[in-house]
């Protein structure tokens, strides 16, 4: 039997039996490293999930299918937000007993969330894994590997020219997200090609994805500072005084920030976009 008869279903097995580890772990221990590694073993089979979706879309949806990872997502991202905001704030050049208020405002906010995220933990139903992991092994009795791969690798050259298009454009937060969110649905299909073949060239290509993906997640980060700010003023009703002036003028500062950054990503975004092409 081909070693690529079953890529698909090995790699789900693989990520699922992750899952279940660390949040057997979580249980007895939260640490931060463990939400963490919760967290990419959910983004590994999303990316199987959107594979499978586009080969059965009459018979698979990411979001209707794995709506049983959604909140244990949602939250584990939530944290990774307010601990990247709180080591943010410990760069910026403000007063700290100016930012202080903030800061305890998140670490408020990550310690209600990290409750709700163990609390999600201890009531994840492990069983729609192994649903749908028989679902993937019909699959891909169904249909032959090069069959998938080739399916995969038409998903890259649709999501790059989506990328392209968003790119050319004149340049929005909206528009850089969408970016995003393109370019790691494209880097988690990569990866599960690089899976079926010991190819140099898609391995450098999945290296350039990762790339730009932190330069990407490095603005991002800034943005849901600049967000969490805002919620912080509107919370609180922090309507006036030096407190509530600086916050808001720190605000506008970063997203002004935030805007150029926008301009400055496009060379990087198109210089991927071309290393892609090479690929496909």
């Amino acid at each position: 039997m081909s070693e690529k008869s079953n890529f698909l279903y090995k790699a789900y097995k693989k990520k699922a039996y992750s899952l279940q580890s660390n949040l057997v772990q979580s249980s007895a221990r939260l640490e931060t490293g463990q939400i963490h590694r919760i967290r990419l073993d959910i983004k590994r089979i999303r990316a199987i999930f959107q594979l499978i979706e586009i080969l059965r879309p009459e018979e698979f949806s990411e979001q209707r299918d794995g709506h049983f990872l959604r909140t244990l997502f949602k939250t584990a991202g939530k944290i990774r937000e307010l601990q990247v905001n709180l080591l943010s704030l410990e760069q910026l050049a403000e007063k700290s007993d100016i930012i202080l208020p903030f800061k305890e405002f998140l670490i408020r906010e990550e310690i209600k969330y990290r409750k709700n995220f163990k609390y999600a933990a201890t009531r994840f139903d492990s069983s729609y894994l192994s649903e749908i992991s028989l679902k993937i092994s019909q699959l891909e009795k169904d249909i032959p590997a090069e069959q998938i791969i080739d399916q995969a690798i038409a998903f890259i050259t649709t999501a790059t020219v989506a990328i392209r298009k968003l790119n050319t454009g004149p340049g929005s937060t909206e528009s850089m997200h969408k970016i995003r969110q393109q370019l790691k649905s494209l880097g988690g299909i990569a990866a599960l090609i690089a899976t079926t073949r010991p190819d140099e060239k898609l391995k450098n290509l999945i290296n350039v994805i990762k790339n730009t993906d932190f330069r990407l997640g490095q603005w991002h980060d800034h943005v849901v500072l600049a967000a969490s700010l805002d919620s912080f003023l509107e919370l609180t009703e922090q309507g006036t005084g030096e407190i509530a002036l600086t916050l808001q003028l720190l605000s506008e500062k970063m997203k002004k920030e935030n805007r150029h950054w926008v301009h400055a990503l496009k060379p990087t975004v198109q210089s991927t976009i071309r290393e892609i092409k090479l690929y496909i």
